[in-house]
């Protein structure tokens, strides 16, 4: 939800300065899902269940246990577009049950959302917001990844989570964006990110490392449009990151200099770099330091009647999914693609690595998955899929483990959707 969030923040919902209107309004015909936006509220959704054989079902590197897995997950998506407002509204619960070993069921709830207002003919405002609970003692789940406006998909394991561990997450970013001429634009926005960890079944908690933190920052940055939807830029943030029970923060700052393009066959490129300095204050875990290094994100997606794409790369500070720590660097991809109109295949890889603030504590976090599926008519198909996620933590050897997981799922959509 994280990578959801703050990708979400770089995408603001209007054109790069020097698009024309139609041009995006054309990009934003759709919701994250691909679903078409009407001039009402429309209401679409997807249900699977799935049976999984999970082969390390308590993750571990050296005592492994297998067990079987029910899967069984939804998603709810509402939507609206007027002529000044344009909204959804995403949740995806999800309920895993074991047969063997059923201390390790678990229920966990994803919900995002992005709104975007046309204040005036220049100005546009956004609001941005997720929030996520994690039973993170069982099967991996699926995260929900924004790579571009109106493309995002539940990308398994994108960032490494903390194992026997309920993790609650909330994040919020307000936008707005001024267009002073047809090439020169302003945009700026405000995030705050709050998540708080607590045991599940039981399993104590990493001692000496925070049980809550909090992140708030502020962007500024300026677009010019070099030709038509072409545009270079420049881009400052700041943020601060809190940690509590320890205390510990980091103060980070960071200017990029970007560049965004819409190129032929809705293929939607960004790419940001810069230098980025952070201070970290003296703890109980280590002494007070400092860094300069580099801000790094990339962002490729596409969107077609046959087949989506999405790649996204992020190097920078936020809150990570572990104690105490902070994600510097992650990556998520994601492709599908629909053959003969019946049969579908889809990829998706995540990477992620974090560092625990004020210690040389790094988890680091890999995942791939695969599926294969036939669709037995516009709303019901079914899907063979195969994933594999590595977690490597050589200072928290709770945290390390790796698991292969097969499973085979049957899908409905209902509502008013997408026809591919």
């Amino acid at each position: 939800m994280l990578c959801c969030a703050y990708a979400a923040a770089q995408a603001s919902g209007t054109p790069a300065a020097g698009q024309d209107a139609d041009t995006n309004e054309t990009y934003q015909a759709t919701t994250w899902f691909g679903d078409p936006f009407r001039g009402h509220w429309t209401f679409n959704g997807e249900v699977k269940a799935s049976q999984e054989y999970d082969d390390n079902v308590f993750p571990a590197t050296t005592l492994r246990l297998s067990d079987n897995v029910s899967d069984f997950s939804l998603r709810l998506s509402a939507g609206i577009k007027t002529k000044r407002l344009t909204f959804q509204a995403h949740y995806l619960p999800e309920y895993l049950l074991h047969v063997k070993y059923d201390q390790s069921n678990s229920m966990s709830h994803q919900y995002s959302q992005d709104l975007a207002y046309k204040w005036s003919a220049r100005t546009d405002l956004g609001w941005t917001a997720s929030a996520s609970r994690i039973e993170s003692g069982a099967s991996s789940p699926f995260l929900l990844v924004q790579f571009a406006p109106d493309n995002a998909a539940p990308v398994f394991f994108p960032e490494a989570l903390q194992q026997n561990t309920n993790i609650l997450t909330t994040s919020s970013t307000f936008t707005m964006t001024h267009r002073f001429s047809q090439r020169v634009t302003m945009k700026s926005a405000i995030s705050g990110t709050w998540s708080r960890f607590s045991s599940f079944n039981s399993t104590p908690l990493i001692p000496n490392l925070s049980t809550e933190a909090f992140q708030a920052g502020a962007s500024v940055g300026w677009d010019y449009g070099v030709a038509h939807g072409k545009s270079v830029g420049l881009e400052l943030k700041d943020s601060y990151a809190g940690f509590l029970n320890p205390n510990n923060h980091q103060h980070y700052q960071a200017a990029l200099v970007t560049y965004s393009q819409m190129l032929p066959g809705r293929l939607f490129f960004t790419a940001g770099a810069g230098p980025s300095y952070s201070t970290v204050q003296a703890s109980t875990l280590g002494v007070a330091t400092t860094s300069l290094s580099y801000a790094l994100n990339v962002a490729l997606s596409r969107t077609v009647k046959t087949y989506d794409v999405g790649i996204s790369l992020d190097r920078g500070s936020q809150v990570g999914t572990v104690q105490g720590s902070l994600i510097n660097l992650s990556t998520a991809a994601n492709v599908s693609k629909t053959w003969r109109r019946r049969w579908n295949t889809g990829a998706s890889f995540g990477y992620a690595r974090m560092q625990t603030i004020g210690a040389f504590t790094q988890t680091e976090s890999y995942a791939t998955s695969g599926f294969g599926g036939y669709r037995w008519s516009s709303g019901l198909q079914t899907q063979l899929r195969y994933s594999y996620v590595n977690q490597l933590s050589p200072a928290l050897i709770g945290q390390s483990f790796d698991r292969n997981l097969y499973a085979f799922s049957v899908l409905y959509t209902f509502g008013e959707r997408r026809e591919r």
